[in-house]
């Protein structure tokens, strides 16, 4: 929508709503194990694991396991990537205001200022190995411990993998220029 009450001022608004279902391979592909090594160690492994027991636990270890788990192989921790078939369709809500002035006193000149707001919910991506991993050890974070594979038997590191979140952003912009009579606009 915009509107000018006067010829120098120019009132614009916006609202939108987007949606962006999730695409087949990120609803369907099929689970793949790889290693990462940007976790090189688990922290929760060897004879003297440099977590704590209460850490560990909420990546999985069990107390009979704590001290006994087995560290990752070659400096990489495994990590399963696969398709979530409960994602939901990411839903953003836009809203933006902005006034333009072109005075008729000041030929060529033209200056805007505009506020926009955008938020977005259910996004869908995936969080790295080691926020996961560090998000359930340090902060014991439900959606980052939930994520955490582990080998039932031995207690070793198997992988993580996640979606979901939101993200709002606001911010205002200005702009300005002046072109004059027979210059070349760039």
């Amino acid at each position: 929508m915009q509107y000018a009450p006067i010829e120098d001022v120019r009132a614009r608004f916006s609202f939108d709503r987007a949606v962006r279902a999730p695409n087949l391979i990120e609803l369907f592909v099929a689970p793949s194990y790889g290693q990462e090594d940007v976790v090189g160690s688990d922290p929760c492994a060897g004879a003297t694991p440099s977590a704590s027991p209460a850490a560990c636990a909420h990546t999985g270890v069990s107390k009979t396991q704590y001290g006994l788990v087995p560290q990752c192989v070659s400096g990489q921790c495994g990590e399963v990537i696969e398709g979530n078939t409960a994602l939901t369709p990411e839903i953003a809500k836009t809203w933006s205001f902005g006034l333009t002035f072109t005075p008729t006193e000041l030929r060529g000149f033209t200056a805007s200022i505009d506020y926009y707001h955008i938020r977005l919910e259910d996004q869908i991506g995936n969080y790295p190995f080691a926020v996961i991993l560090n998000g359930c050890l340090q902060q014991n974070n439900p959606i980052y411990c939930s994520q955490i594979v582990r080998n039932k038997i031995t207690g070793a590191l198997t992988g993580a993998t996640v979606e979901g979140g939101g993200i709002s952003c606001r911010r205002t912009t200005t702009s300005a220029s002046r072109s004059f009579p027979g210059s070349t606009p760039k």
